[in-house]
């Protein structure tokens, strides 16, 4: 699929009035299920409506791969940003009963991670409960617990399977294992040729589940894929080397980031957008929602003065309940 048939699918998803009003009766329906609305006072809605939304979720989701690979970076994010939204409203609420929907509240979760949408993406796992190794070092990574994935990483690691009807299903958590140790590993040294390894094994992982016709886990090792590749972006050790400068000191504080509970690994878009503006020499106002990481942005404004001027006085003011 080139890049002129890749925008031309997506505009006609966009532009489809009947794409579009699945999608809102699916958001309209997600709101009555969160409202504990009985049923029977539902509005009529169209029939087999999550079988139509799957598959506009995961045709924004194919979008959302194709436009990576293009390099079409904030098409790509919007689709797929789109997708996890849809499978939000279909399978993430309470008393959510619907066959496959520990694969679908995983996807969605990866697919809001991808987006930089992380405090969505952590609300969206809580839904998340199975309980396979692949399922628990999946859901451990996602949401920065590294303390609690060392453990399950080390018991896959000395463990073998002695089931021969489990033997297939555990090669894939023995190699899911190995990247997400590199990816531990990147998280915690900043050592790119770490990250490089898991990106690779994953790209192993979309090849060898594609061959075996594992559709499931061919989605999901895609999307984790996107996910370390966004993880290298936002990264604290891609974005604050160049701004704080002082190697060692820049070193020790995304350490203690990373050992915070919860850990701070990498920054939100709109902190990466922001910093620089607030380290210039010009007053600067942030407004951003409620736990979108001002603080953050103040305090590593804060640690950057504090190294470039050693004697200067810093006065961090903020309300308290």
């Amino acid at each position: 699929m080139n890049n002129k048939i890749t925008m031309e699918l997506f505009k006609k998803y966009e532009e489809d009035t009947t794409i579009q009003n699945y999608i809102a009766q699916a958001n309209s329906r997600f709101i009555l299920y969160n409202a504990n609305e009985p049923i029977e006072n539902f509005p009529k809605y169209t029939r087999d409506l999550d079988e139509k939304c799957l598959h506009i979720a995961f045709s924004y989701l194919n979008l959302g791969w194709r436009f990576f690979a293009e390099e079409h970076k904030d098409r790509a994010i919007y689709c797929i940003e789109k997708a996890a939204e849809i499978l939000e409203h279909l399978y993430a609420y309470n008393n959510c009963d619907k066959i496959y929907r520990e694969f679908y509240v995983l996807s969605c979760a990866l697919a809001y991670y991808v987006s930089s949408q992380y405090s969505k993406s952590f609300i969206v796992l809580k839904y998340y409960t199975y309980d396979t190794q692949l399922a628990k070092i999946l859901k451990l990574f996602l949401m920065r617990n590294f303390r609690d994935l060392e453990e399950p990483l080390k018991n896959i690691e000395f463990t073998e399977a002695t089931i021969v009807e489990e033997i297939e299903s555990f090669v894939y958590t023995k190699i899911l294992a190995k990247a997400i140790s590199h990816m531990v590993q990147y998280v915690i040294s900043g050592n790119k040729d770490a990250l490089m390894e898991a990106q690779k094994i994953l790209l192993d992982l979309i090849e060898l589940s594609q061959i075996n016709g594992e559709s499931h886990l061919w989605w999901i090792f895609r999307l984790l894929y996107l996910v370390f590749g966004e993880y290298e972006e936002a990264s604290l050790w891609t974005v604050l080397p160049p701004i704080i400068g002082n190697q060692e000191k820049c070193s020790d504080y995304i350490r203690a980031n990373i050992y915070k509970q919860p850990s701070v690994v990498e920054l939100f878009k709109s902190q990466r957008e922001c910093i620089n503006k607030s380290l210039n020499d010009d007053s600067v106002v942030i407004g951003m929602p409620t736990s979108s990481g001002k603080t953050k942005i103040a305090e590593i404004s804060i640690i950057k003065t504090l190294i470039d001027y050693p004697d200067s006085l810093c006065i961090y003011i903020a309300p308290f309940r």
